[in-house]
C-alpha cells in the first residue's frame, strides 16, 4: 500500500511535466493571428508579410494578375502562397495604417469610387491622400475582424465610410476569382462577407 502511495505523486508529477512541455508547442500552432502591433510593419526594415483571408472561407485577398501595379484589381482567390497574396499591414511615421501589397510599399488598397459597393483596387500613395487610405483594423482579439476605410471630410472630421467586403460575383473566366468591394458603413450592415483573418505568410 505504501508503495502505491509513493507511485501516485510520481505519476501526477509526470503528467504535469508532460502538460508543461506540450504547452509551448500548442501555443506555437495558434492560427490565425490576433492582429496587434506585433504584426504591424512600421518601416521597410521590419516588414511582416501576412496572408489575409475571408472568415469561414478559403478565399484569400489577392492581386489580379501576375504583378502589383497602380490600378490593379483586388479580388479573392484560392490560396496560392505566391507574392500576389502577401500583404503588409503598414503604419508609417504619420501613424496612418494601410494594407499594402508585399514588395510594393508605394501602393495601398483603396476604393475606386464613392458609391456603395465601390470596387477595391491598388492605388499609388503619391496620387492619393493618405487620409482616405486609413485602415482601422478594429478588435481582432477573437482572431477575426473587420477592415474599415476612413475618409477625412472637408470639415476635417474623420468619417468611418466603408467596410472591406468580399462578394460572390466572379471576375472574368477564372471561377476562382471573386470580387472585393467596399460596403458603406452607414447602410444596413450585414456581417456576411466583412470579416477577415490574418496569418503570417
Amino acid at each position: 500500500m505504501s508503495t502505491m502511495k509513493k507511485r501516485i505523486p510520481m505519476f501526477l508529477l509526470a503528467i504535469a511535466m508532460m502538460v508543461a512541455m506540450a504547452a509551448p508547442a500548442l501555443a506555437a500552432e495558434v492560427s490565425p493571428l490576433a492582429l496587434g502591433d506585433t504584426y504591424i510593419s512600421t518601416s521597410s526594415s521590419n516588414l511582416k508579410p501576412l496572408e489575409i483571408y475571408a472568415d469561414g472561407t478559403s478565399k484569400y485577398l489577392n492581386v489580379v494578375g501576375n504583378s502589383s501595379s497602380d490600378g490593379c484589381n483586388v479580388s479573392t482567390y484560392s490560396r496560392t502562397g505566391d507574392i500576389t497574396q502577401k500583404w503588409y499591414v503598414y503604419r508609417g511615421t504619420d501613424n496612418i495604417t494601410t494594407i499594402r501589397p508585399a514588395g510594393h510599399l508605394d501602393l495601398a488598397v483603396i476604393r475606386e469610387g464613392e458609391s456603395d459597393n465601390a470596387n477595391c483596387k491598388l492605388g499609388s500613395i503619391s496620387k492619393n491622400s493618405l487620409d482616405v487610405l486609413e485602415i482601422n483594423m478594429g478588435n481582432l482579439s477573437t482572431n477575426s475582424g473587420k477592415i474599415k476605410l476612413k475618409t477625412t471630410l472637408a470639415s476635417g472630421m474623420i468619417h468611418d465610410a466603408f467596410w472591406l467586403k468580399y462578394g460572390d460575383s466572379k471576375l472574368g473566366k477564372d471561377s476562382n476569382y471573386y470580387n472585393v468591394m467596399w460596403q458603406r458603413a452607414n447602410t444596413v450592415l450585414s456581417n456576411a462577407g466583412i470579416k477577415w483573418k490574418f496569418v503570417l505568410a
